[in-house]
């Protein structure tokens, strides 16, 4: 644990960095969704804090410690506000967010299943986190109906998972001793090697599996932003972002993430109709193919191929956790409660196995309905199934929503995700609200095309017109 003076240097340090993205080119326009939505995007700025800045370990031995209290307070007062806002508004969407409707109902039943809970007070609390950030979603989600509006969100993002990468490149610059640690169970498997520790971030900390999955997706998002026509001036600031952000992604070494990003950039070769994308996509494999022997070793992380194959000891796990499922596989041990009531852990490295315990088939099946509303809308919706004439604004939105989406599912593969409070809820309720937006944006592609026809035709009309006077 650092000192209170060092959290104030790499908070300062932070802060300075983040503000001064306001005024560099491409960045700046990062701040369009606060100033044009300045009460939502305070209550996302608080929904982050208190994800990112107010959970963590206990303090103390009271239920509910300092940090804890700040983080009931601010929850419950942006779900009141967010209640608020969506009861009163009076603007009508016509986009239908059937996938957030049914992640609502998630939130709803896991609270309901405190009913026969392990820790009924827990899983209430968890399921109120959970719930929060849907309704701040379905609040924002009032002010985006358009691929601008929605393009605008997507970039607020952005700039929050800029700030948890240059929190932990600081951290690392100033202190990189306590910035790096032994991965978990590595001590109790006796493994030691130059690649058995990761960096994490230190204030705010975040664990060395979260910092790769945000600096994976945002080096993704700054290679996607090559879709559209940049200045020089905007490419040498998209390139030395994407270089901290890459940097912080291979020194955290969270093989998950990293094999998502490898993931994204396949879909940007193959689906994004980009010149930037195949040629990325290219140069990423020759680079994989060639260097091979130093890849494998960095993605082994020091393990035998045993202990690689077990996935670091998940396996054996999940199959004692699927074991005790059976037992009550209906209606689960109440959400969010039963990995820790039952094993002492606080969660089965998988989000969708963590779900099935908890809150059985019924709770698992919500869960999954939207995750599939939302793949089937990105992958109907993909650039490649549309005409050659889509708009470099439109494959830019399309690919990073898309990104989005698999970085969150294959971390869920692996880890806690947006099952419970976590920095992968806030991503997901975006990306189910961009993805509703994807149908929309396509329409107007569409009627844009047609207005370009009926321009051409008056055109071409127009010229044979005159031709014709001319003859005569």
């Amino acid at each position: 644990m650092i000192t209170t003076s060092a959290q104030f240097i790499i908070g300062g340090m932070t802060l300075v960095s983040i503000l001064i993205t306001r005024y560099l080119p491409v960045t700046r326009h990062w701040w369009d969704f606060s100033k044009e939505n300045s009460l939502k995007s305070k209550l996302l700025i608080l929904y982050f804090i208190s994800i990112v800045f107010l959970g963590g370990a206990r303090t103390g031995t009271e239920l509910i410690d300092t940090s804890r209290g700040f983080r009931i307070v601010a929850i419950l007062l942006l779900s009141l506000i967010a209640l608020s806002g969506i009861v009163t508004s009076r603007k009508k969407s016509n986009i239908k967010h059937n996938s957030l409707m049914w992640y609502l109902v998630y939130a709803l039943v896991a609270m309901a299943t405190a009913i026969y809970s392990l820790n009924p007070i827990l899983t209430i609390w968890k399921a109120i986190e959970v719930l929060s950030g849907v309704l701040l979603a379905i609040y924002i989600a009032k002010n985006v109906s358009t691929l601008e509006d929605g393009q605008k969100l997507l970039n607020f993002v952005w700039l929050l998972h800029l700030f948890l990468v240059l929190s932990a490149f600081w951290g690392w610059i100033i202190y990189p001793g306590e910035a790096s640690n032994i991965f978990v169970g590595y001590a109790d498997q006796r493994i030691d090697s130059s690649f058995s520790s990761g960096i994490h971030g230190l204030f705010p900390r975040l664990n060395a599996n979260t910092l790769t999955q945000i600096a994976a997706t945002l080096s993704i998002a700054f290679l996607s932003l090559f879709i559209v026509k940049q200045s020089k001036k905007e490419k040498l600031v998209i390139k030395c972002l994407l270089v901290i952000s890459m940097l912080v992604m291979l020194l955290a070494h969270s093989r998950t993430s990293i094999v998502s990003l490898v993931g994204c950039l396949i879909i940007y070769a193959l689906f994004t109709r980009s010149k930037a994308g195949k040629l990325i996509g290219g140069i990423s494999s020759i680079f994989t193919f060639i260097a091979s022997p130093i890849v494998l070793t960095y993605m082994y992380r020091g393990q035998s191929e045993d202990q690689f194959m077990s996935m670091t000891g998940r396996i054996d796990m999940w199959q004692m956790i699927f074991d005790k499922f059976m037992e009550s596989p209906v209606l689960g041990y109440g959400f969010y409660s039963a990995t820790r009531e039952l094993f002492n852990i606080p969660g089965a490295d998988n989000t969708y196995l963590t779900v099935l315990l908890g809150g059985g088939v019924l709770l698992t099946t919500i869960f999954c309905i939207p995750i599939l509303i939302a793949a089937l809308k990105i992958f109907n919706h993909r650039p490649t199934r549309l005409r050659k004439t889509i708009s470099p604004e439109y494959k830019l939105f399309w690919f990073q929503v898309a990104s989005l989406f698999v970085f969150l599912f294959l971390r869920s593969l692996t880890g806690p995700s947006f099952d419970a409070h976590h920095i992968c809820v806030l991503i997901y309720v975006v990306c189910l609200l961009n993805a509703n937006l994807l149908s929309t944006a396509v329409k107007k592609e569409k009627e844009k095309e047609k207005e370009k026809e009926k321009e051409k035709e008056k055109i071409e009309r127009e010229r044979k017109k005159n031709a014709s006077s001319i003859r005569t």
